[in-house]
C-alpha cells in the first residue's frame, strides 16, 4: 500500500471518493501466467515523443513541443524535444506483438508519431491486429484517411479526441487548432463509430475540466447533445498546472457554479457508464481546494495572454464577470523574457551580427568581433527597452574594461553563444552597476585589471 510520488493523482482522488485510473487496469484480465512471464506483457503504453502541433493552456514542454520556446523564455526552462521510440524500443516492442492485448498511445500527439503509425503498420501485417486492442489521445486535429485506414484491422479501437470547449473558446485554450477543422474531424469520427465499417471503434470525448471552460458546460454539452447524440464525453480533472485548477476558485464562486452544473447542464449527459464522469462527481471535485493564493490564476494567465497577444477577459467574458472582485487591481504577469517585445529582430544591425556569429562559430571564441558585436548588441537592445543611467554605465565599463583576447572575455562570449543575447540582456539589465561588475568578475573570472571602475 506504498504510495508512490508518481501515483498521487489517483490516490488525491480516491481521497476524494472519486474512481481513479489505476482501477481501470484491474479490468484488463491478466492472468497469474502472464504476471509469472513479465518479459511478455499484454498490455503496454508508449509516449512515442513529446512531438505536437498545439501549444494547449494546461500543458506542459514535456508533453508538447509547441510549448518549448515560450516556456523557456518565461520561466527559463531548458526542455527539449524527445523521442522514445528509438529503433531498439522499436524492435522489442514488434517482438512482443504476440503476446500483446493492448497498446495505448499517448504523446505529445500520438498521430504524429511515425514509429507508432510504423507499430500498427507492423501488427496489421503480421496479422496481430485483429485479436488487438488499441487506445489514443489526440487532440483532434490529424484524423484522414491514413489513419482510418489503419483502425479498420484492430479488434477494438478506444479513441478520444481532446476537447474542452467550442468556438473561440477552444481555439484558445488548444493554440494552433482551428475550431472548424477540429469539429469537421469530430463528424467525421462520429460517423464512422456509428457505420458499419466502425463498430470496433468506440469515440468519445476527452474534456479537462479547468477555470476556462467549467461555466460554460451547459453551452459545450448541449452543442455535442444536439449534433451527436449518444456521444459520450469524459471527464479529466486537471490538478496541474494549479493556477487553472477549478479547486482553486473562491468559494462563493464553487457555490454559482455548482448551481448552474445541477439545473442547466444537459440531463442526458448524467450518465452511469464507467468510464464517463456524472455532474456529482464534479461537484465533489470542487468541493475540495487548493492550499495556494487565488491570485496566482490572475498572474499565470496575465503571463502567457502577453506572451500569446490573446485576452482571457475578451474570450471568456461571462467568466471573468465572475472573477472579476477576485481580481488584483494590477495582476503582475511572471517575468517575460525581453525576447517577447523584440518585434522586429532585423532591424538591429549589431545584434543580427552576434546571432549571425554565435550560429557560426563553433570552437574559435577569440575573435574580437564577437565581443564588440556582444557590446553593440546589448546597447542596441538597451535603446530599444529603454535607456537608463544604469544601463548605460554597464555599457561603457564593458568598452573600457574588458579585453578581448583575455580568458575572461573569451568565457562572457562562450556563454552568450549558447544562451544568446536577449536571454544575456534579460539576466544583467536589472542588475545594479556594482552587482553587474561583481558577477562579470566571479562568473567569467574577469581579469584584476578590468575590474577598476
Amino acid at each position: 500500500n506504498k504510495q508512490f510520488e508518481g501515483c498521487r493523482e489517483c490516490w488525491r482522488m480516491q481521497d476524494m471518493g472519486l474512481r481513479s485510473m489505476r482501477y481501470d487496469s484491474y479490468e484488463y484480465g491478466t492472468t497469474e501466467q502472464q504476471v509469472a512471464e513479465p518479459l511478455k506483457p499484454t498490455r503496454i503504453e508508449i509516449n512515442a515523443s513529446n512531438v505536437c502541433n498545439l501549444k494547449c493552456r494546461i500543458c506542459y514542454p514535456n508533453a508538447s513541443s509547441k510549448w518549448i520556446k515560450e516556456h523557456g523564455e518565461l520561466y527559463g526552462s531548458n526542455e527539449k524535444i524527445y523521442y522514445n521510440l528509438s529503433l531498439p524500443n522499436l524492435e522489442q516492442v514488434k517482438q512482443w506483438g504476440d503476446s500483446l492485448e493492448e497498446v495505448c498511445f499517448f504523446g505529445g500527439e500520438p498521430l504524429l508519431s511515425q514509429e507508432n503509425m510504423a507499430l500498427l503498420d507492423y501488427f496489421i501485417s503480421t496479422r496481430n491486429a485483429g485479436r488487438m486492442s488499441i487506445l489514443f489521445n489526440t487532440n483532434g486535429t490529424v484524423f484522414n484517411d491514413a489513419v482510418t485506414e489503419r483502425l479498420r484491422h484492430f479488434k477494438r479501437v478506444r479513441m478520444s479526441f481532446s476537447v474542452d470547449d467550442i468556438g473561440a473558446r477552444f481555439e484558445y485554450q488548444r493554440k494552433g487548432a482551428k475550431w472548424e477543422e477540429v469539429a469537421k474531424n469530430i463528424d467525421s469520427a462520429y460517423r464512422l463509430s456509428r457505420s458499419p465499417e466502425g463498430q470496433n471503434i468506440d469515440f468519445k470525448i476527452c474534456c479537462t475540466v479547468s477555470i476556462f471552460n467549467i461555466y460554460y458546460f451547459p453551452e459545450f454539452f448541449d452543442w455535442f447533445g444536439t449534433n451527436y447524440p449518444g456521444l459520450r464525453i469524459f471527464w479529466n480533472l486537471l490538478f496541474d498546472p494549479w493556477e487553472l485548477s477549478v479547486q482553486l476558485l473562491p468559494e462563493q464562486v464553487k457555490e454559482k457554479l455548482k448551481d448552474r452544473l445541477r439545473h442547466e447542464l444537459r440531463p442526458s449527459f448524467e450518465m452511469s457508464e464507467e468510464e464517463t464522469r456524472t455532474v456529482d462527481e464534479l461537484i465533489g471535485f470542487l468541493n475540495h481546494s487548493v492550499n495556494r493564493e487565488f491570485s496566482g490564476f490572475f498572474s499565470y494567465v496575465a503571463t502567457h495572454d502577453k506572451y500569446r497577444k490573446e485576452s482571457f477577459a475578451s474570450t471568456f467574458p461571462e467568466m471573468n464577470e465572475q472573477l472579476l472582485s477576485y481580481r488584483p487591481d494590477n495582476p503582475e504577469p511572471e517575468r517575460i523574457a525581453a525576447s517577447h517585445f523584440l518585434s522586429d529582430s532585423k532591424k538591429y544591425a549589431a545584434y543580427n551580427r552576434f546571432e549571425k556569429t554565435r550560429h557560426a562559430t563553433k570552437e574559435d571564441y577569440s575573435s574580437s568581433d564577437n565581443l564588440t558585436a556582444l557590446i553593440d548588441g546589448f546597447e542596441e537592445l538597451v535603446k530599444e527597452f529603454g535607456t537608463t543611467k544604469n544601463n548605460t554605465d554597464k555599457i561603457q565599463w564593458m568598452r573600457n574594461h574588458i579585453e578581448p583576447n583575455e580568458a575572461g572575455s573569451q568565457n562572457l562570449v562562450i556563454h552568450v553563444n549558447k544562451i544568446g543575447l536577449i536571454k544575456f540582456y534579460d539576466a544583467i539589465a536589472p542588475m545594479k552597476l556594482n552587482e553587474f561588475v561583481k558577477t562579470m568578475v566571479s562568473r567569467f573570472s574577469l581579469g584584476v585589471m578590468s575590474i577598476n571602475l
